[in-house]
């Protein structure tokens, strides 16, 4: 999202420039959607759609960390957990990597629900199910990062009362919440969409501390297509990188 077109309702609201922006302006500048990508050495954009990069912090690091990292972070600071509370991430892929991650950084009780390999990146516990998250005491958040809808609500067993639910994967299953469990326990959904760079500002500071390390996969100009394969067929661990 470069910018807004500052002349529809939607903009003229003056909301923060955000993938929310995208979804409601009428007339949007998207990179790589109505005006040219950036799989180039130069890339013409527009300054509101721009981030300073801190010191500390790699290209190869930034370039995953201004989309998954920034949803990532920004359903984070939506979902405005207690400090030390316990949150549960659903899927690890490009974005359930930076949950564990940035969920850990800032003090959480990170469980992740069915990767042995979340361990590695800083998980406390690792559940196979909604009835196991439940059975060592549930999650005050649900970090939805799955291709699935599906695992999710099952994950939503083992959900606290007063809990939330932060959606950030853009799975294609039809998502049916139960409603009794959901006004029972006053559920809140949150739908995680960026939200305003002064979130993408705090990831990438996050980023450049160490305190999160992306896992990206690098390809050369020459393998771009490759790439794209690997990511399209969801092989990419986690995130492909085209350098130049």
């Amino acid at each position: 999202m470069q910018k807004r077109c500052g002349a529809c309702a939607f903009c003229r609201e003056e909301h923060p420039n955000s993938f929310v922006t995208a979804g409601n302006c009428a007339n949007p500048t998207l990179t790589g959607v109505n005006v040219d990508g950036a799989l180039a050495e130069y890339v013409a954009a527009d300054v509101g759609g721009t981030v300073l990069l801190p010191d500390g912090i790699s290209y190869e690091d930034a370039a995953p960390t201004v989309c998954a990292g920034y949803t990532t972070w920004a359903g984070i600071r939506r979902a405005d957990a207690r400090p030390g509370a316990r949150v549960a991430v659903v899927g690890l892929g490009g974005i359930g990597h930076f949950a564990i991650q940035f969920a850990k950084a800032v003090g959480y009780h990170v469980i992740a629900v069915k990767h042995e390999l979340a361990r590695e990146l800083g998980a406390d516990d690792v559940v196979t199910d909604g009835a196991a998250l439940k059975e060592i005491g549930g999650a005050d958040v649900l970090l939805h990062t799955s291709s699935s809808h599906a695992t999710a609500i099952d994950a939503m067993t083992g959900l606290r009362p007063w809990g939330k639910l932060v959606l950030m994967g853009l799975a294609e299953d039809e998502m049916i919440l139960p409603a009794l469990p959901l006004t029972t326990n006053s559920y809140q959904v949150i739908g995680s969409a960026h939200n305003g760079m002064e979130y993408l500002a705090e990831a990438l500071d996050i980023v450049a501390r160490g305190q999160v390390k992306p896992m990206v996969e690098l390809f050369p100009l020459e393998r771009v297509n490759d790439a794209y394969r690997k990511a399209a067929a969801g092989e990419a661990r986690f995130k492909a990188v085209v350098t130049l």
